[in-house]
């Protein structure tokens, strides 16, 4: 649903309400498994041999393969706004956000409670009292974490240039960071550019963007605590928020070079993306032909690099994934 205002005052208003929430889905084998869906499947993987353990073999060979929340319900309805007005030669915009997380998290206090009784003895492990509860249940429970976005963007013109810059607070229910299963909250933010240049038909778009993660001494210093009398147990590496290089900004340099040929039939274009911090490398040429009204034909590729350790990048896992393909499209 949405609807929309424009005051003859000279601001509009926009509001968008989805009464479900489509997740971010993610491939669940071949190449393109990202590397947190790995490691989560990884953790899943343990628990047949963490069960068999301590005898609950009927868990163990009945374990589901589909865990994920279903968003089809209205309580994944989503609302967001917007206020874009100018002041002099700025244009402004205000927006909010009320919805969840595209992205799962995991609730692994059972994995964990199942892993430190098995390691411990089982069902005849001296803890069994105070962990039994807790490993009674051991599989992840996967949730979308509550979020709360409050944006603003500018844009403007200064000579041949048109400035970009937008920033955004992103709010859970994690303000304190205490919590290993909730995202803590973040800032986000993007300033750029794009310039038409005195060569041909060129335009260059050059963006900074940046996000910030809140709290991050909690990630290192959370611990379970399962019972006063027992010593708490770390849940750094199970934290939602958990990067294993301990970096918990992630800046990029995106850059787009784009020209066009042949009365505008053929346009060609490079896109480069440089992560800062873990010096990863995207490039994505693509050339697209007009060929006559509603049929275009494009051939385009990917590659992926990373300059330091390979473990650490964002890309592990799709390191290798280089790839061209051709498409032709017809618009009718």
């Amino acid at each position: 649903f949405r609807a929309q205002y424009n005051s003859p005052l000279g601001f509009r208003v926009e509001g968008i309400y989805t009464p479900i929430m489509h997740a971010e889905t993610y491939a669940q084998k071949g190449p393109w498994v990202p590397n947190k869906v790995t490691d989560l499947k990884s953790k899943i993987g343990q628990l047949p041999a963490t069960l068999a353990t301590y005898g609950d073999l009927m868990k163990a060979s009945t374990l589901q393969d589909d865990l994920y929340p279903d968003t089809n319900k209205l309580e994944y309805g989503q609302f967001g706004g917007y206020v874009n007005f100018s002041v002099g030669p700025v244009d402004l915009g205000v927006s909010y956000y009320n919805g969840h997380y595209k992205q799962v998290s995991a609730n692994l206090t059972g994995l964990i409670a199942a892993g430190t009784l098995a390691k411990t003895g089982g069902s005849s492990s001296p803890l069994a009292s105070v962990l039994g509860p807790y490993a009674a249940n051991p599989m992840p429970s996967l949730h979308y974490d509550k979020l709360q976005s409050f944006g603003l963007d500018a844009q403007t013109a200064l000579g041949p240039f048109t400035l970009r810059s937008e920033l955004v607070y992103n709010l859970t229910k994690d303000t304190d960071g205490n919590d290993p299963w909730t995202h803590n909250n973040s800032i986000g933010y993007l300033f750029g550019f794009d310039v038409g240049l005195p060569v041909h038909n060129l335009n260059l778009n050059v963006q900074m963007t940046g996000n910030v993660i809140l709290k991050k001494n909690e990630i290192k210093d959370n611990k379970i605590v399962f019972a006063s009398a027992l010593p708490g147990i770390s849940t750094e590496a199970y934290d939602a928020d958990y990067d294993p290089t301990g970096k918990y900004t992630n800046h990029k340099i995106v850059v787009q070079l784009q020209d066009k040929f042949y009365y505008e039939k053929v346009t060609a274009t490079i896109k480069a993306i440089y992560g800062i911090e873990r010096a990863d490398l995207i490039l994505m040429p693509e050339v697209s032909f007009k060929v006559r009204d509603g049929w275009k034909a494009t051939a385009s590729g990917l590659v992926i690099h990373n300059f330091d350790k390979k473990e650490n990048s964002e890309f592990y896992g799709w390191l290798d994934n280089s790839f061209i393909q051709l498409a032709v499209n017809y618009t009718f």
